[in-house]
């Protein structure tokens, strides 16, 4: 892709970074993101703010809908109106998946692979991982099955998964390690955050 005047201002703190190089600030400019359920509105925010050239949503919460018109002017943003499939999947370079759509949307993810930040929200705490290899799938992760966050400390918590959710995200279109891959990150409502190996559920109906 040719680079414009308005790119390179765009662009032009990514291309400061060491860690992102040239290469890896195209695939961001490139790039296209699937965003499945309910995945935290600051994250979409970030994302946009970074540079990603394509959102899609698909099966999106209240809340998730409800940022569409702040994100206006900051990239191409769509809802899906076809339902989620291997074919489907294959067409983005990497999915953020939040809530309990990660066990609709795992048969479809598992045909195609793409990598993918899964997120779960749960009275006082978040987990987020990524899913990058050929272990396990979005169905069969132990993450948090609480009801969603609610009270005082679910918007600061909620914006920090989100600011989180996106940082792995553009980690993995640039090309960045280390992941969470293989790991899980815990944040709880004071901010402190754990990294501790990630935990399946088996035997899976999904990845087996």
């Amino acid at each position: 892709m040719e680079w414009s005047n308005a790119d390179l201002d765009r662009y032009s703190r990514h291309l400061l970074l060491d860690e992102l190089g040239s290469a890896g600030v195209e695939r961001i400019r490139s790039s296209r993101i699937l965003v499945v359920g309910d995945v935290e509105p600051t994250a979409l925010r970030y994302l946009c703010a970074g540079g990603v050239a394509h959102l899609a949503l698909a099966h999106p919460s209240a809340r998730v809908a409800a940022t569409l018109p702040t994100l206006a002017g900051e990239g191409e943003v769509a809802i899906l109106t076809t339902p989620v499939s291997g074919s489907v999947v294959a067409r983005y370079d990497a999915l953020a998946i939040g809530g309990q759509a990660r066990f609709a949307v795992a048969a479809a993810w598992y045909a195609a692979r793409r990598p993918a930040v899964v997120v779960a929200t749960a009275s006082g705490q978040a987990a987020i991982t990524t899913l990058a290899g050929d272990e396990g799938c979005p169905a069969c992760l132990d993450l948090p099955a609480a009801p969603p966050l609610a009270g005082p400390l679910a918007p600061p918590l909620q914006g920090l998964a989100g600011v989180l959710v996106a940082t792995e995200l553009l980690k993995l279109l640039a090309g960045v390690t280390p992941t969470l891959d293989g790991d899980l990150l815990g944040v709880d409502g004071r901010g402190r955050l754990t990294r501790h190996p990630l935990t399946r559920r088996t035997p899976c109906a999904i990845c087996g």
